[in-house]
């Protein structure tokens, strides 16, 4: 796992991306963002805020890596993925139920029906 000063130093490594641009964001010296850089300070999530707007990266994705951020977002993923099936499996349920209850209700509407048809027929026949 790599520490902020190191997830710093490979954003900085972008090329493009320099400490003063981000000295001038955040309103500090570029000695302080050096100091960030080799771990020596750590910057407020104000500034790594910022910093990730600059990269282009989300902050929790900066402040602590992409492994952990995207494990804690796939693990968010699965449990609301579940919760969603569970969910839409009561919802067939229902309607399955529904459905055996309206099929039902149909068998006995044609009985009566046939049966009804077998009185007229032997009736008027």
């Amino acid at each position: 796992m790599k520490t902020l000063s190191e997830r710093l130093a490979v954003e900085f490594a972008t090329p493009g991306k320099r400490p003063s641009e981000v000295a001038k964001l955040c309103h500090v010296n570029e000695s302080t963002v050096s100091r960030w850089i080799s771990g020596r300070l750590v910057p407020s999530d104000d500034k790594l805020k910022i910093m990730a707007r600059y990269f282009g990266v989300h902050y929790i994705e900066l402040k602590y890596g992409i492994s952990e951020f995207k494990a804690a977002h796939d693990e968010y993923r699965r449990i609301h993925l579940i919760e969603r099936l569970k969910i839409e499996e009561e919802i067939a349920v229902s309607y399955g139920e529904a459905l055996s209850k309206a099929i039902g209700e149909l068998v006995e509407v044609r009985e009566e029906r046939n049966l009804f048809k077998a009185i007229l027929i032997k009736k008027y026949l």
